[in-house]
């Protein structure tokens, strides 16, 4: 033994990259005869790998003396006297791979070892568990950018390359690990196009790999490769940087939806018998599998959208409740998948029907969006994914019940600050939500999920449970918030979305949406009185149920949406405006002080939302208009706006119309004070006329309604026309009453 090698084994490495040199270096040293030079190699690395242990990164010449000196020893010859000699040296590489960045051009300097170790993988003459090792330590090499482009780019490469792809086209002990290092390398978008040809076969030996898989349980060996490279190669392949027509060719490979879907029931992460270990690796393999399958629905065409549909329904749907475990599962990304392949597979008839027929899957999916774990972003999107699950149960007839029942449930359960309500409330702020950053057809998912579940829960609910959404946290400002926000930028053919928010509105104020319906018989209680005064509290909800109905009347209308949500909500809109001027029951005692309370706590918020919106206040009454004194302007059945003078404007807010007439004056004039005049045909504030129109003028028929001209009069009647009469007709009942 040479004195350097003794002063080596003597010395206290101080790092955990100097320790591994030492082991190497006693390692070199029992060989009988070490290669020509390499201790002076070890000796001129040493204080370079003190240095990497003090700094924590490789320098490009330590990374380069590395390199030579692993080359000398990463050898056939080398491997095979002595084993000690190889472990040690693996380790040293993993070791060097940590005080690397990946992307760090100091990495190229690693080309040789990577070179070594794909020579000993492409062996024919060392044994498997020597290529394994050796196909482990390069996968992590490979994983360096400039070290793989170096070993790709050198001139010895390419018949390594090719026998690596013959080893991988044949069943056995090293296709595993010989799939995983080409993915690898087809990081490289040149080396991912070459691998996609069909020529080479790799996508169908993927396949196979896959099946012996899942029909094992796990992994052939018990080596982390066999699992997890199969999947790993097929992503590679179908990247954007890989020509359309050798893609698609991927993704038709015979048999891949089944594959994957056989992986995914096998490789249960909860089945680890305590080891951390394999729960990762069915971990890591469940999210690729999970990733792919909706990459083939997505990119596969019909025939891989139809195919996985295939896979998912055999045996009982095992792949879908596999799917729904792991949306509960404790890892959030993995949930995220599964519960994004779960929504995805629940917006086409088939996949729907698969996802009623599991027993329990509305539960299941109740309990994923009240799950609060997590990062704000993250949470949110695994609720989502849930919620448009739901929605699209929902959408199916025989089992609709069923869901808002369990959401009621679930929701009486915890109360209205409790995990699910406020769920559903986080999805509909986020809808328009204007530093949220989402798409805006993302934004439109949002909204339709979240106020399709919350208002089927609302049609169902009464008593004790409709009070418990009532008092959900600033929901009633939620839904006025929304309507303000996506009513006037709607395109035509998706105007219909928008009935279930209206819904919603409707239920939580208590509202009969029936047409045929009258006003509301008895007093309502203190819940519904503050929802509706946090719903007049906000300045644009009047205007936006009138633009509503004004550009539903024309364009083509969404079929999916107009029996259920959307006609109903067009015949509600005219009681839940009578309810926004203050007609409708008298509140009982309570209720004036719980609904003021109400106003006051959402008027500043909404104001701070939609600052924009604000208008003065001014309440006409008397004097001369356009019309005449007092005159009608739409004849004696239309009502028309009655005149009014700038010198008649009053800051009060009080009207002349009596209680209970329709107005927004007499019982809740205190609301009235709260909610400013605008126009209800263009939603123009005092603030906006321009002379000659210098004020707003009233509807002669409810005194409820105001206009900033006869122009605006006349476009809103057939809108106005129904609220105008129930608002007379209650004016009139009060005056033989009293």
């Amino acid at each position: 033994m040479s004195a350097a090698a003794a002063a080596g084994r003597g010395a206290a490495p101080r790092g955990a990259l100097s320790q591994a040199l030492s082991k190497l270096q006693d390692a070199v040293a029992d060989l009988e005869s070490p290669p020509e030079g390499i201790q002076d190699l070890i000796d001129k690395f040493q204080p370079m790998a003190a240095a990497a242990d003090r700094t924590g990164e490789l320098s490009t010449s330590a990374a380069w003396e590395a390199g030579m000196l692993l080359w000398v020893l990463l050898n056939e010859h080398v491997v095979a006297r002595g084993d000690a000699v190889f472990h040690a040296a693996n380790a040293l590489v993993h070791e060097i791979k940590d005080v690397c960045r990946p992307d760090a051009p100091a990495t190229s300097q690693l080309m040789p070892v990577a070179a070594s170790l794909l020579g000993l993988v492409c062996s024919e003459e060392l044994d498997h568990e020597t290529q394994h090792m050796a196909a482990a330590t390069l996968s992590h090499l490979l994983m360096m950018r400039p070290c793989t482009e170096a070993l790709l780019a050198a001139s010895g490469t390419p018949p390594s390359i090719r026998r690596l792809i013959a080893k991988a086209q044949r069943d056995g002990d090293l296709q595993g690990a010989s799939l995983l290092l080409l993915a690898e390398m087809a990081r490289d978008a040149e080396m991912a196009k070459r691998l996609a040809s069909p020529q080479t076969g790799l996508a169908a030996a993927a396949v196979r790999l896959m099946r012996s898989n899942a029909a094992a349980g796990g992994p052939v060996d018990g080596f982390d490769v066999t699992l997890i490279a199969p999947m790993r190669l097929i992503t590679r392949l179908t990247t954007h940087s890989v020509p359309a027509a050798a893609r698609a060719r991927v993704w038709a490979e015979d048999g891949l939806a089944a594959a994957l879907a056989g992986v995914l029931v096998a490789v249960d992460p909860a089945d680890c018998a305590g080891s951390e270990v394999m729960r990762g690796m069915r971990e890591d393999a469940a999210f690729d599998c999970l990733g792919l399958m909706m990459l083939l629905m997505s990119e596969g065409g019909a025939q891989g959208f139809q195919t996985t549909l295939d896979a998912v329904g055999a045996r009982g749907g095992a792949a879908l409740q596999r799917a729904m475990a792991l949306g509960r599962g404790p890892n959030q990304n993995l949930a995220l998948n599964a519960m994004g392949f779960v929504s995805m597979l629940s917006q086409r008839p088939r996949g729907c029907a698969a996802l009623r027929a599991l027993p329990r899957a509305t539960v299941e999916l109740v309990a994923v969006l009240r799950r609060q774990e997590g990062d704000g972003e993250s949470a949110l999107a695994l609720q989502a994914y849930a919620a448009t699950a739901l929605t699209s149960v929902l959408s199916a007839e025989p089992v609709a019940s069923r869901i808002p029942e369990a959401l009621l449930r679930a929701a009486a359960a915890e109360g209205s600050a409790g995990s699910l309500l406020g769920s559903l409330a986080r999805l509909l702020a986020a809808s328009f939500d204007p530093d949220g950053g989402a798409p805006e057809e993302a934004r439109w998912d949002l909204l339709i999920t979240a106020t399709t579940l919350l208002s089927s829960m609302a049609a169902v609910a009464d008593g004790e449970r409709l009070r418990t959404l009532q008092r959900v946290p600033r929901l009633p400002e939620l839904c006025a918030l929304a309507l303000e926000h996506f009513i006037p930028k709607a395109r035509e053919d998706i105007l219909t979305r928008l009935g279930a928010l209206v819904l919603l509105v409707v239920g939580l104020a208590a509202i009969n949406p029936r047409p045929e319906a009258g006003p509301s018989a008895g007093g309502v209680d203190a819940d519904t009185a503050a929802v509706r005064a946090a719903l007049r509290a906000s300045p644009g909800l009047r205007g936006s149920l009138q633009l509503f109905m004004r550009r539903s009347q024309t364009g083509p209308h969404d079929p999916n949406f107009t029996r259920l949500s959307y006609e109903p909500a067009r015949h509600s809109i005219s009681r839940l405006l009578e309810v926004l001027d203050g007609g409708g029951a008298a509140a009982p005692a309570a209720a004036p002080a719980a609904a003021a309370a109400a106003a006051a706590a959402a008027a500043p918020s909404v104001a701070g939302r939609r600052s924009a919106a604000r208008q003065p206040q001014t309440a006409c009454t008397g004097g001369a208009g356009s019309s005449g004194a007092g005159g009608s302007s739409g004849g004696g059945d239309s009502g028309g706006a009655s005149g009014a003078s700038g010198s008649g404007a009053s800051g009060s807010g009080a009207s002349t119309s009596a209680s209970g007439s329709g107005s927004v004056a007499g019982a809740d004039s205190g609301q009235a004070a709260a909610q400013p005049r605008a126009c209800g045909s263009c939603g123009k504030g005092a603030a906006d006329l321009q002379p000659p129109v210098v004020a707003l003028l009233r509807c002669a028929g409810c005194k409820a309604q105001y206009y900033c001209g006869e122009a605006c009069a006349k476009a809103d009647w057939s809108t106005h026309r129904a609220a105008c009469k129930v608002a007379q007709a209650a004016r009139k009942a009060a005056q033989a009453a009293a």
